[in-house]
């Protein structure tokens, strides 16, 4: 009997410990199934307690599970476990007979298991844990009870920490299917001859007689007259294979599918995920405006940010933090699964998963020094940055919402009433006098919104630097006539010297804040050959701040930006302009440094897993090696 106490024990000290530590490095995945339960049972007023009672449950598993593997405190850890297991398994009972929550959470997402298999798995457990608490009297005492208790609150501050340091990062062990490394269409695909899913057509009819419904199926319904179709349904007889991923799916914001996108390109892929807007982490949420400015800048980039909160929180998210980028939408519970951080960014190629991010550990782009600084700073006219990509709406953008207003007189009392196109009146007592569309929801917002050249004349400019087939330079300058009279002779020197370049012409326009009439007074008393024009005083201002700034464009990218002083000398400027085009990527340029980060992520990880493991081995040492039976 001895024997078998110790192997019921060891047994559910080991299950216990299993079950503890997978909740322990994912409490958000605890916390999910928490609130599962609560939402199920009508007690979502109770929300706000998943996360603590999480970390408190895989804690008290883990205490449990060490304290019978050591034999410690052994009359107290019986009764804790009966009532423990005594309670899971009537709620696994209810679960398995009504199916309110299709997986209860006992083994975390490490293993997965139907309701009724974990009825029946907690049946064993049961049994074992009822052997234990018969004989808990029987189990000797091993240390005194100070040293005991001591030993166990050890172990309950460390499982505690290990919650907490998952939670504000990412799990040390990730046993989600998008986890690094994952290549996402491998792990969507379904293999040949994989079993699917099976359905069966249920009928009902009504009868005409007695006017009852009666069940029927697509062999034996009703052909006669004594019968009259009222509905069917389908129901699921046997459930198929289902790939580890089965709901990567990605809407733009205008509703557009870009889930084949992000998995097939072989460009590097931000993808910044939020489940839940209100409730993300707002420095998060604005540090991710640098990396949608990375896929303005290098042309081998692309940024998607994804979020299953309803329109009305996106607008008011965008608006307060000033995000320069939109949200696409997807499914809660797919978020929630594809990291577990609010919000979280992933770096993705070829569908790939190279990296995860918890928002705490977002990687500082400027950090990269003061080249990438620079490259920020310059936004939307850094260096390589596809201007003309940023000026055209980009597919899958949010549209324009219009509504529109219908006005109708009453012919009766001569009154005019609004109405809109689903309440517009149809007696013939109102005659439609009038019509008129009204903006009520902006969609895409260009980066270079403001960015616009008026001429003197009126003429928009705009298009033309940034279409242009050759080389254009763009002069910067709120007030030119308080700018640097040197500066501004070096730049007409410029302008002169690009009129004679061999390559053909290359074209000089100003940007600055003067109207018509100042731009023709400033003119006058300084004679240019570069194209002054009116711009939006703010966006000049950011380019140039209160200086002067020249801009080299080619094809509507950015070939170069100098401020001040440090605007070149025509040799500097002829070797500007002969200089090829060429691709800015971000492989060779910030790829290492991104990787570096993952990679210190990864070994930090790897040095609480070692922790724990000599944890654990000195834990099996302690129990298969010394004589945990003997009084001392």
């Amino acid at each position: 009997m001895k024997t078998l106490r110790t192997i019921c024990r060891i047994l559910v000290g080991l299950v216990f410990i299993f079950s503890g530590f997978v909740k322990a490095v994912d409490p958000l995945g605890s916390t999910y199934k928490f609130t599962d339960y609560f939402n199920a049972f009508g007690m979502g007023f109770m929300s706000w307690a998943a996360l603590p009672l999480a970390m408190l449950l895989s804690s008290a598993e883990l205490l449990m599970g060490i304290s019978l593997l050591l034999g410690y405190r052994m009359k107290v850890v019986s009764w804790a476990v009966l009532l423990f297991m005594s309670f899971f398994t009537v709620l696994t009972f209810i679960l398995a007979i009504f199916n309110p929550v299709t997986d209860c959470g006992c083994f975390g997402d490490a293993l997965i298991l139907t309701n009724w298999e974990t009825f029946w798995k907690n049946i064993v457990l049961m049994i074992f844990t009822l052997l234990i608490f018969i004989g808990r009297k029987n189990f000797p005492v091993i240390r005194n009870a100070f040293a005991e208790w001591g030993v166990l609150s050890v172990f309950f501050a460390m499982a505690l920490g290990l919650s907490l340091y998952c939670k504000n990062h990412l799990p040390i062990l990730d046993f989600m299917p998008y986890k690094t490394g994952t290549n996402i269409p491998d792990a969507s695909t379904y293999p040949e001859g994989a079993a699917i899913d099976v359905y069966e057509t249920r009928l009902y009819y009504q009868n005409i007689s007695d006017e009852k419904i009666s069940e029927f199926t697509i062999d034996n319904f009703p052909k006669d007259s004594l019968w009259k179709f009222s509905s069917s349904k389908s129901i699921l007889i046997s459930e198929g294979y289902k790939p580890p991923i089965h709901d990567f799916s990605i809407q733009a914001p205008n509703g557009e599918d870009v889930s084949e996108t992000i998995k097939n390109t072989d460009d590097f892929v931000f993808l910044l995920v939020s489940f839940n807007l209100p409730d993300a982490d707002q420095n998060g949420l604005m540090k991710a405006n640098d990396y949608y400015k990375l896929s303005g800048i290098f042309d081998d980039v692309q940024f998607y940010a994804v979020t299953a909160s309803v329109n009305s929180d996106i607008l008011k998210t965008v608006k307060n933090l000033d995000l320069k980028y939109d949200f696409g939408s997807a499914d809660e519970i797919a978020l929630k699964t594809i990291v577990r951080s609010n919000p979280g960014l992933l770096l993705i190629k070829n569908g790939t998963i190279l990296a995860k991010w918890h928002s705490n550990d977002f990687p500082e782009i400027k950090d990269l020094g003061s080249n990438m600084e620079k490259l920020l700073k310059d936004y939307p006219f850094a260096k390589g940055a596809d201007v003309k990509r940023m000026w055209t709406t980009p597919t899958g953008a949010r549209n324009d919402i219009y509504q529109t207003s219908l006005e109708y007189r009453n012919i009766q009392n001569d009154s005019v009433a609004t109405f809109t196109m689903d309440s517009f009146p149809q007696s013939s007592d109102w005659v439609f006098v009038s019509s008129h569309s009204e903006k009520i929801e902006s969609g895409y917002t260009s980066p270079i919104k403001d960015f616009q050249l008026l001429t003197p004349e009126g003429a928009d400019k705009t298009g033309e630097i940034l279409q242009q087939s050759g080389d254009v330079f763009l002069v910067s300058t709120l007030e030119p006539q308080n700018a640097d009279p040197d500066i501004l002779e070096k730049l007409n020197n410029l302008s002169m010297t690009a009129a004679s370049l061999p390559q053909g012409p290359v074209f000089f326009y100003g940007m600055c804040g003067l109207d018509a009439a100042q731009i023709y007074g400033f003119t006058d008393s300084f004679i240019t050959p570069i194209n002054f024009c009116s711009g939006n005083k703010s966006f000049i201002e950011g380019v140039s701040g209160k200086g002067v700034s020249l801009i080299h464009f080619r094809n509507g990218k950015v070939m170069a930006k100098w401020n001040d002083k440090l605007i070149p000398e025509p040799n500097e400027f002829r070797n500007s302009v002969q200089v090829a085009t060429e691709t800015n990527k971000i492989e060779t340029f910030i790829m290492p440094y991104l990787l570096e980060k993952m990679r210190n992520s990864l070994e930090e990880k790897r040095i609480y897993i070692l922790v724990l493991g000599f944890l654990f081995l000195a834990l099996f040492i302690r129990v298969f090696f010394e004589d945990p039976f003997i009084k001392r």
